[in-house]
């Protein structure tokens, strides 16, 4: 048995796959998650926005005006946000940015503070977006299941 040859890598690791199909099938099921996730995120160019009255679309800009008072999270997806009113809540930038109204150029944090009252969270990353996903996800399960 001692002159018998060493398995080569390639040997053993076929063997590890057969010995255990679970630990394959897991794996194989987390790389398409993955994928389509990462496919997801790239492909949707579109502008998109949560519903909320009185919010103008022009193109690729998403105006707030003066006058308006949006309650509850924002979140805007792919456009150039125009904020001239208030959110009560959090406002979420995925691809996106605040500009001001005359020109292109980004506002300055102190500006925004006065038109959100909650969070600014900008995402221009897949991992950001994965993790922001995740969050409310969880957020809304806990909510479901405590009282």
């Amino acid at each position: 048995m001692s002159r018998l040859p060493e398995d080569t890598k390639t040997k053993k690791f076929s063997k590890t796959i057969k010995e255990h199909p679970l630990i394959s099938a897991a794996v194989v099921f987390f790389i398409m998650v993955f994928t389509s996730t990462v496919s997801s995120f790239h492909s949707n160019q579109q502008l998109s926005l949560s519903k909320h009255e009185g919010v103008i679309t022009e193109g690729d800009r998403v105006i707030i005006p003066e006058d308006q008072i949006i309650e509850g999270d924002f979140i805007v997806r792919n456009a150039e946000v125009v904020l001239m009113g208030k959110i009560k809540g959090n406002l979420t930038l995925v691809n996106s940015q605040i500009v001001e109204s005359s020109n292109n150029h980004n506002y300055q944090v102190a500006n925004i503070s006065h038109h959100v009252e909650g969070k600014v969270v900008e995402i221009d990353q897949y991992f950001a977006w994965m993790y922001h996903r995740a969050e409310n996800e969880f957020k809304s399960f806990l909510s479901f299941v405590s009282p």
